[in-house]
């Protein structure tokens, strides 16, 4: 088995949810929770603290797109809502970091879920869906970069006089920018340090354009292939149905010509 089914999640309609998608959520569950025991426990400058809430808020987003997914697919919405349903969509309300907390149940139940599999059929999964896979890996490496970036930076930047770099808008910009290779240079590094970050950036989000070019380029073979395959299949199809007529008329002609023979005799 390579999926996980609706038996295996009671009351969610998971006949479409892969194992590579719950290990994303999974992976992003994890970024939040340390990005809030980072924004809670520890010592932070505050341009730090507002990288780490510009970030809550991407995965907020996540969160809420995941409970419409888990909804749409139950089969019995009612019973889903109450109470996992409910904790994944409360989970995905923006602007309060510790409602993140509301997601460990999912993580405790999926994980408990995806220990079931072997890792035969997980490398399967990944091999049958290796577009798909690639495009979520490099959304969780973007997220990842981003955030772990985007503090760096602000980190180094902020106590030099001759930054621009202050706020934490400012320093998820520069780092979004920064990956996408885009090169705006309203915002720069100035500090020895920050520029190595840069730096570091700048080859990842070379990295990650170049997985994602390929995703478009593999999803495009696919449906090429996928459309070859069916003409291919109509025209052998068309083939078998005119050889198979002409053999009806051969016989027929044959019955014909011993009608004929016969009657002449």
């Amino acid at each position: 088995m390579n999926r996980l089914t609706s038996s295996q999640f009671p009351n969610e309609g998971f006949n479409i949810t892969r194992i590579t998608y719950e290990l994303f959520i999974s992976f992003v569950t994890l970024i939040s929770l340390g990005t809030i025991l980072s924004y809670y426990l520890l010592p932070l400058q505050e341009p730090v603290r507002e990288v780490l809430l510009i970030t809550d808020s991407i995965t907020a987003l996540t969160f809420l797109v995941d409970f419409l997914i888990r909804l749409v697919y139950a089969p019995r919405k009612l019973k889903y809502l109450v109470p996992t349903g409910a904790l994944d969509l409360l989970s995905g309300v923006p602007a309060f970091p510790i409602l993140r907390l509301l997601r460990l149940p999912r993580l405790i139940l999926t994980t408990r879920l995806l220990r079931r599999q072997t890792p035969r059929q997980f490398v399967q999964q990944a091999r049958q869906r290796l577009a798909e896979s690639s495009l979520l890996i490099v959304a969780l490496i973007t997220l990842l970069v981003m955030t772990i970036g985007s503090s760096a930076v602000v980190m180094y930047e902020a106590n030099s006089p001759e930054a621009n770099i202050r706020t934490g808008e400012e320093a998820v910009w520069w780092a979004l920018v920064t990956m996408a290779t885009v090169g705006y240079g309203d915002y720069s590094p100035v500090t020895s340090a920050g520029r190595i970050v840069g730096a570091v950036m700048m080859v990842v989000g070379v990295s990650i354009f170049s997985v994602l070019t390929s995703y478009i380029a593999s999803t495009a073979l696919s449906a090429r292939r996928q459309g070859s395959n069916e003409q291919a299949d109509l025209r052998k199809e068309i083939a078998e149905l005119r050889q198979t007529l002409q053999q009806l008329v051969d016989k027929d002609k044959n019955f014909e010509q011993d009608s004929t023979e016969r009657g002449s005799k």
